[in-house]
C-alpha cells in the first residue's frame, strides 16, 4: 500500500522525496528490497525522477523539519487504534508529533486485531535469528536487549488507510464490530 501512494504522487507528477529510515546497513536484504519496490512503482507510473534517500533510523529527528508526512506500515491494529510494528514506529511517531507532522498508516484490515495494549510491555516480542554486531564486544554480564516490535497509541496517528477506506485511529473499535458481528 505504501507504494501505492508513491505511485499516486508520481501519476499526479508531484515532485517528492521518499525517505528510508533504517536500523541496518545499507546491504540489507530488506532495504534492497523496498528501494526496488519504490523504484517500480514509480516507473510504473512514468515517473522515475524522484528521490529515495535512506536515513539511519537514529538520525530521523535530524531532518523531520523538512519531512511533510510519516507513513508507516503496521503488523497489527489494536482495538484502540494505536499499532503494532517494527520496532522504531513509535519513535518516529513521537518525533513526528513533535515537528506536527502527520503519521498515516497503511495497513490491510485483516490485521485488525482485538488486542488492547497498554505499553510497551504487552507487545509480544517475535524473537529474530542474530546477535549484536561483530563490532560490539560487551561483558557477558550486560544484558543485552534488542526488541523487534513497538506499540504506537493512537494518539500519534493521524489516519489509518485500508482496503476498507480511511480511518480514524477511533474509528477503529468500530470497524471492529463491523468485522467480527
Amino acid at each position: 500500500m505504501a507504494f501505492s501512494l508513491a505511485t499516486i504522487l508520481a501519476w499526479q507528477n508531484k515532485r517528492f522525496e521518499v525517505v528510508i529510515a533504517h536500523a541496518s546497513s545499507a546491504h540489507d536484504r530488506t532495504l534492497v528490497r523496498s528501494v526496488q519496490r519504490i523504484r517500480e512503482a514509480a516507473k510504473e507510473a512514468g515517473h522515475a525522477e524522484f528521490q529515495v534517500s535512506v536515513i539511519h533510523d537514529a538520525s530521523v529527528a535530524s531532518i523531520m523539519s523538512r519531512i511533510d508526512m510519516v507513513l508507516v506500515g503496521a503488523e497489527s491494529v489494536a482495538e484502540n487504534g494505536g499499532i503494532i510494528n517494527r520496532v522504531g514506529s513509535f519513535q518516529v511517531s513521537l518525533i513526528a508529533k513533535a515537528f506536527n507532522k502527520p503519521v498515516y498508516v497503511a495497513v490491510e484490515s485483516y490485521k485488525f486485531a482485538r488486542t488492547f495494549p497498554l505499553s510497551q510491555l504487552d507487545v509480544v516480542q517475535r524473537r529474530e535469528i542474530g546477535t549484536f554486531p561483530d563490532a560490539i564486544e560487551m561483558d557477558k554480564s550486560v544484558n543485552k536487549i534488542r526488541p523487534t516490535s513497538d506499540y504506537t497509541p493512537p494518539e500519534y496517528i493521524s489516519l489509518l488507510f485500508t482496503d476498507l477506506g480511511v480511518f480514524t485511529p477511533a474509528a477503529v473499535s468500530d470497524e471492529l464490530m463491523k468485522l467480527y458481528s
